[in-house]
Formats: structure tokens, C-alpha cells, sequence
């Protein structure tokens, strides 16, 4: 068990390491300020297909909401259980 939880640790100190550990230098504020407006663009933004599904899902959201709101208005009314 023990060599086992060597192990396990080891690697996740390499992988930190190596692959997290450089992130720090890639997105420190000295290297984002010196990436062009294409570079910082690229990595920033959302896929097309990820945006049009989202402007999709924010215009049901809205009809739903609208929905819900003339649907509680035609409610007031009624009395419940009687």
C-alpha cells in the first residue's frame, strides 16, 4: 500500500510540475500583455458552434420565462383544492 501511495504521489508531482507548474509562465501578466490581440482571441473566445448554441439556449430561456409569466398572471386567480 505504501509503495503504492509512493507512486501515486510521484506522479502527480511530475505531472504538477511539468505541465501546471509552466501554465504560471505562459499566463503570467508580463506574457498576456505582450501576446497580440489574435493570440489572446484564440484562447479566449468560445467556439462559433459553442455561441450559437448558446444564443439558442438564452432565447428558449426567455420564451420560457415569458411563459412562466403569463401562465402565473391566468393563475391568480384560481382558487386551488376547492
Amino acid at each position: 500500500m505504501a509503495y503504492k501511495t509512493f507512486v501515486d504521489n510521484v506522479a502527480t508531482i511530475v505531472v504538477e510540475r511539468r505541465l501546471v507548474g509552466e501554465l504560471w509562465e505562459i499566463f503570467s501578466p508580463l506574457s498576456v500583455v505582450r501576446m497580440s490581440s489574435e493570440t489572446i482571441a484564440a484562447v479566449c473566445e468560445e467556439a462559433p458552434e459553442d455561441q450559437k448554441r448558446r444564443d439558442q439556449l438564452e432565447s428558449k430561456r426567455v420564451s420560457l420565462a415569458g411563459g412562466l409569466e403569463v401562465t402565473g398572471r391566468a393563475l391568480r386567480g384560481v382558487k386551488c383544492g376547492t
